[in-house]
């Protein structure tokens, strides 16, 4: 396994932030008088580090280079939707503290395509990322209605899934469907905003940051691995080498206590 020290700190800092807003609870209070609960969903960027991944790319289209028609794009940035709850958020004297859950579903598609005797053979593959999220921000009221997050901190639950689909010319298709043998855990630190549509009840948050997370082999539920390429034996060792930035963008809709 690769060292996990980059994912250790901001742990810590999690724990910390967690720990330090205990005393809190004793000042006066905004949102009513516990504060505001409520749901989001939104839209996410998750930027990725897959070095063996683009390796197998790049050989896919060195391979086929005398017959391809559309080379595969090589992968490093997955979207999809977020939704989720914000289990509590309070205006502490201006300052907004909220813990929330979320759960994501990213994907990245890439398609090569392949012409030999006029006859086309295609491949479809995609990386997919799908996160369950725990975690806390902690912002300052610049305005009435704009909110500065000074740290957006989670800790990240993920399944990873690679799916390379194949599509002959006589019409078979053959699917292999990969999963981490290991569900990695990850860690996003970064900042953001919020503002107010509707005073403490309807908002637009936005966050910038990074993912520490990496995943490792990949395998199918018949015992068959990801390697490096078509023509390897040689396992691929991290489908995802290291996280990247990210950037969210969601509505809060929030109902006071």
């Amino acid at each position: 396994m690769k060292n996990f020290s980059s994912v250790y700190v901001p742990i810590a800092v999690i724990v910390l932030i967690f720990s330090g807003t205990q005393h809190l609870q004793g000042q006066e209070l905004g949102f009513g008088c516990l504060g505001l609960v409520g749901g989001f969903g939104g839209y996410t960027s998750q930027g990725v580090h897959t070095d063996e991944l683009n390796d197998f790319v790049s050989r896919y289209n060195k391979i086929h280079a005398d017959s391809l028609y559309q080379g595969m794009d090589q992968f490093g940035n997955l979207k999809g939707f977020r939704l989720g709850l914000n289990l509590l958020r309070q205006n502490v004297q201006g300052m907004i503290l909220t813990f929330k859950v979320f759960y994501e579903n990213l994907i990245e598609r890439k398609t090569g395509i392949i012409l030999s005797a006029s006859q086309q053979e295609n491949t479809f593959t995609e990386l997919a990322m799908k996160n369950f999220g725990i975690g806390i921000d902690i912002g300052t009221e610049l305005t009435r209605s704009f909110s500065l997050k000074i740290i957006d901190a989670t800790i990240v639950f993920s399944e990873i899934r690679f799916t390379e689909s194949l599509h002959n010319p006589s019409g078979q298709i053959v699917n292999y469907v990969y999963t981490a043998e290991d569900a990695p855990i990850g860690v996003t630190l970064g900042t953001g905003f919020i503002f107010e549509l509707i005073d403490d009840y309807v908002s637009l948050e936005g966050s910038a940051g990074y993912m520490f997370v990496e995943a490792g082999r990949m395998i199918t539920t018949e015992g068959r691995y990801l390697t490096k390429s078509s023509r390897s034996a040689e396992k691929m060792r991290y489908v995802i080498n290291s996280g990247g930035f990210n950037a969210t963008l969601q509505l809060n809709i929030g109902v006071s206590l």
